[in-house]
């Protein structure tokens, strides 16, 4: 099952991305969305910190299993980086280097990496790339979600850098 933290943080996410969306979008828009994508890269740089300090860890990543005996998931690694990555890359949404390297696209393509990795260990039943003594795997849904939001974050500046290569009719 899902984790309600990682729930809560995707539909932050998802909030960030709306309010981003629009180009133009307004100034009182633009500030929101930027607090909310701050605010997940924060939540997934602690989670980070949290995973890899184990003491503390176990009480904050881990949530009983549900009555029915299955695991929910806890904010392992993949979780809290793909939080870091989405974060970043709606924070670098417009932002685009002298060279015209969008940083934003990238940290948004590894999450969809790691998403498309997870789905593939699902779909092949790879249970020893989710699953271990001490990890509790993400969801599938979790993987689905954070691939989707990915693909959105992607597919909001599709007329500009790669993505514009790749969906203009002259590729």
């Amino acid at each position: 099952a899902m984790n309600p933290i990682t729930a809560s943080g995707l539909i932050a996410a998802s909030i960030a991305l709306f309010l981003r969306q629009a180009p133009e979008a307004s100034k009182k828009d633009t500030i929101l969305g930027q607090a909310l994508a701050a605010g997940i890269m924060a939540m997934g740089g602690c989670f980070l910190l949290l995973f890899y300090h184990e003491s503390v860890a176990a009480k904050w990543l881990t949530l009983p299993s549900l009555s029915d005996g299955s695991l929910v998931e806890a904010n392992g690694a993949r979780i809290s980086a793909s939080f870091v990555l989405i974060g970043a890359s709606l924070l670098a949404l417009n932002y685009k280097t002298v060279g015209g390297f969008r940083p934003g696209e990238l940290a948004c393509a590894i999450t969809a990496v790691i998403a498309i990795l997870s789905l593939v260990a699902y779909a092949h039943h790879l249970t020893a790339f989710y699953i271990s003594a001490t990890y509790t795997p993400a969801s599938f849904l979790t993987s689905v979600c954070f691939f989707l939001l990915a693909t959105g974050i992607l597919l909001a500046r599709a007329d500009r850098g790669t993505l514009a290569i790749i969906v203009s009719e002259t590729a």
